[in-house]
């Protein structure tokens, strides 16, 4: 996760009730974890009366900012007591596993709502792959049909997640991003830096209408948006990778001139066949420390489209046999 010291100050300044709902799927026991820390918790799967130990460990849980475990039930909820505050941040510090609510409702309400959105309805088309022509419907998203309930489908929403949320919420319109907010003044999440790392602070507008009963619905415009950003965050993450290991290269480059190579890196990458992410960020590293004209080498694309393996097999023994580059690479990795 990115710096904590802003997403620190945001929080401290919070004067409603506040609350953080943490992944469990990220800790190999966060049940134990916040029972060591003194945190007062619930799981958010806790009704499942036959849940087995497994998924109670990955269940999200509500987490009282307010108290330590054994705090009376009963207390009014308040703003977050700084150390219980500290601890919790600790707690979870280099893991995108912590999404905070600000709720003047209260925990209990927070809690009932909290529970309604772990599951979300998705379009079954989700699987397809909308780049084939043939799968993908031609008509502007305003004029298809909305989804009927049987073209939907229940699956986990993970809330907890701050990389989940930053990609979900830009996409939601008013009545789905009212649906999400509930009952909540505001959710504040800190994502990765490959999707920006900045503090967000999702609020309701004082005249906001009541949210929408029902499942939170997601439908393929949403999808789509929501691709479009990993792909950038895909572009984010190379350039990161770039500059990490090839840092005489790329210093002398803007952000946007490094953009612009990986962009074209990625296509000339996907043109070869190749897959893995791996690949696609040795293939940009190649092509800055050898120059772009390396790739255009018909040997090179030949061997590596046609040679014995996959394009992948193909392009690692490639790599492997250019020692300088592999030298080079090791030394600044």
């Amino acid at each position: 996760m990115a710096d904590l010291l802003k997403l620190r100050e945001v929080l401290r300044r919070v004067q409603n009730p506040l609350f953080a709902v943490v992944d469990g799927a990220q800790f190999p026991d966060l049940p134990s974890a916040l029972f060591d820390e003194d945190l007062y918790h619930r799981s958010l799967y806790r009704d499942a009366a036959n849940a087995g130990q497994d998924q109670e460990r990955a269940a999200p849980q509500l987490v009282w900012l307010d108290r330590e475990r054994g705090a009376a039930s009963d207390k009014p909820d308040g703003p977050a007591d700084q150390a219980v505050l500290e601890r919790l941040i600790d707690l979870v510090n280099g893991k995108h596993a912590c999404v905070f609510w600000e709720c003047d409702g209260g925990g209990e309400r927070l809690y009932r709502h909290l529970r309604t959105i772990n599951m979300a309805l998705f379009p079954t088309e989700a699987d397809v792959d909308p780049g084939k022509s043939y799968e993908a419907d031609p008509r502007p998203p305003a004029e298809r049909p909305a989804p009927k309930p049987s073209q939907l489908r229940r699956v986990i929403l993970r809330h907890a997640d701050a990389n989940v949320m930053a990609q979900l919420i830009p996409s939601l319109n008013q009545a789905q991003y009212l649906r999400l907010l509930g009952p909540a003044n505001a959710i504040i999440f800190q994502p990765d830096e490959e999707w920006g790392a900045n503090v967000t602070r999702a609020s309701r507008k004082d005249n906001s209408p009541p949210p929408p009963r029902g499942l939170l619905t997601v439908d393929m415009s949403n999808i789509e948006e929501i691709e479009n950003r990993r792909r950038e965050a895909v572009i984010r993450k190379r350039m990161i990778y770039l500059r990490k290991v090839a840092p005489d290269y790329t210093v002398a480059m803007s952000d946007d001139e490094l953009c612009d190579l990986v962009r074209r890196q990625e296509a000339e990458a996907n043109e070869l066949g190749l897959k893995r992410e791996y690949s696609h960020k040795l293939w940009a590293f190649m092509m800055v420390i050898g120059g772009e004209k390396a790739g255009q080498a018909p040997e090179v694309r030949a061997f590596i489209k046609s040679g014995p393996g996959s394009p992948d097999q193909n392009f690692d023994v490639l790599f492997n046999k250019t020692k300088s580059v592999v030298r080079i690479h090791r030394n600044a990795a």
